[in-house]
């Protein structure tokens, strides 16, 4: 029983695998790929590989051209710059104020501003104002029934009208 011993060579030619083997289809799909590439790069000609040197050349050449002309156009843009700030330098600097131009400065906007609210003024206006206080006494008066006082409101709203075409021309004339 014992006497016949198995050795390694047997074992190895007696066992083969009974399952199948499977591969994913990514990793067949990938292998493949590779092996195009390879035979692909391989199997170009020699003109195309110049065709492929030139359209590379050509590319180069625009992209330097290009790279010229915006450093032209830089050029031309700080120069430019250089002589409005050299002109600019040559005036009389206005932008360094005393306190005398300030407090000038300061004194001609507060005359625009109260010109501006003398303009708006509802005293300018005096049917703006009675209109304005009928139209409040009316509302007084009927708090319980505001829409009585329409009357009050129309008259109010045509004293404003009024009052802004007058406003609008005298900006537009001023």
């Amino acid at each position: 029983m014992g006497s016949n011993q198995s050795t390694p060579q047997d074992f190895h030619s007696e066992t083969t695998p009974t399952t199948p083997i499977r591969f994913s289809t990514s990793l067949v799909n990938d292998l493949s790929d590779d092996q195009k590439t390879e035979s692909q790069t391989q199997s170009q000609t020699p003109s195309q590989i110049t065709l492929d040197e030139q359209i590379r050349n050509r590319i180069n050449s625009e992209l330097s051209r290009l790279r010229s002309e915006e450093h032209s156009i830089r050029q031309q843009i700080e120069n430019s710059l250089a002589q409005d700030n050299a002109a600019k330098s040559k005036q009389p600097d206005n932008s360094i104020l005393s306190s005398e131009n300030v407090k000038r400065n300061i004194d001609d906007i507060k005359t625009k501003i109260d010109k501006h609210h003398q303009k708006r003024d509802i005293n300018n206006f005096p049917e703006v104002k009675n209109s304005h206080s009928s139209l409040i006494s009316c509302f007084k008066d009927n708090s319980q029934t505001p829409l009585n006082c329409h009357i009050q409101v129309d008259q109010f709203k045509q004293a404003v009208s009024q009052a802004e075409k007058i406003f609008i021309h005298s900006l537009q004339t001023a």
